[in-house]
């Protein structure tokens, strides 16, 4: 039964690419699996299975991707969003993810967006009633291709793009590039972080205590945790993307007056939690 369910899959595998990329393509990647010849779609080259899986989870989504000059692009539900790299053709299969996001109270806010990558939360937040997302990315290709995206979707005015990330101090850190979690891991990528708490009253100064914050950048949230707690109040809540335990920041954030709750176990050791201040009076 197995042996046939596998057989049955392969064979489903098939049909569905002759559907969607034609004779002609199907045919390409026949050859560059059996010869290992890439070849290119829609202007993006396939070397290998994982372009090709890519691809194809776009075009089962039915999503509209291809290259732009430099730029590899996808249209998404929130706006079309631009990378300089093949890891752009992520975005759709990982906007599931970015819907967690959606407890964060955005409307008529501005949005603190650390770990903004290609913009497309930044999007989502404005989509959805923002008034001004501040898009925190220090990987500079990343950030090249936020610029990339906002410039695209015409929101000049309403995202401000700050290349560098946040951290225990200010300063320069050297970290791995990776196809997903770039910035996990040590490595030769040289990028500029600052001080989380300084940054926080910063903003504070421009926009007031008014505002929410999405932070999702591998382990920089952790520079919360010495944060002083009124200045983490100076924010109303917060959506952390959390590496690692749970308890610190719990504990942290609990202290200084927050409420929170479990969004989403994404996988492992990543989890999802929704701080909100708590007033009194």
């Amino acid at each position: 039964m197995p042996t046939t369910d596998l057989f049955r899959r392969k064979i489903g595998g098939i049909i569905f690419t002759l559907r969607t990329m034609g004779l002609y393509y199907s045919f390409r990647e026949v050859i560059r699996r059996l010869l290992g010849i890439p070849y290119s779609y829609r202007g993006v080259e396939v070397r290998d299975s994982k372009t090709f899986r890519l691809i194809m989870n776009l075009l089962y989504l039915g999503y509209d991707f291809g290259v732009d000059g430099e730029y590899y692009f996808v249209r998404t539900r929130q706006g079309v969003v631009y990378g300089r790299v093949p890891d752009v053709l992520l975005i759709p299969g990982v906007e599931t993810d970015y819907d967690a996001y959606s407890v964060l109270n955005v409307k008529d806010n501005v949005v603190i967006d650390v770990g903004a990558y290609l913009g497309e939360t930044a999007l989502a937040f404005l989509n959805r009633g923002a008034k001004m997302v501040y898009a925190y990315e220090p990987i500079p290709r990343s950030y090249d291709g936020l610029i990339k995206t906002i410039k695209a979707n015409g929101v000049e005015d309403r995202v401000k793009a700050f290349n560098y990330g946040w951290w225990f101090n200010d300063g320069v850190l050297k970290v791995r590039m990776d196809f997903t979690g770039t910035g996990s891991l040590p490595g030769d990528t040289e990028i500029k972080v600052v001080n989380s708490a300084k940054e926080l009253l910063r903003i504070s100064k421009e926009v007031g205590s008014d505002f929410v914050a999405k932070i999702n950048c591998e382990g920089c949230e952790c520079s919360l945790l010495t944060v002083p707690c009124e200045v983490l109040r100076l924010a109303k809540q917060y959506v952390i993307e959390v590496h690692g335990s749970l308890v610190p920041l719990i504990d942290k954030l609990t202290g200084c007056g927050f409420k929170y709750e479990v969004v989403k176990y994404v996988r492992k050791w990543v989890t999802i939690i929704n701080f909100v201040r708590v007033d009194n009076g």
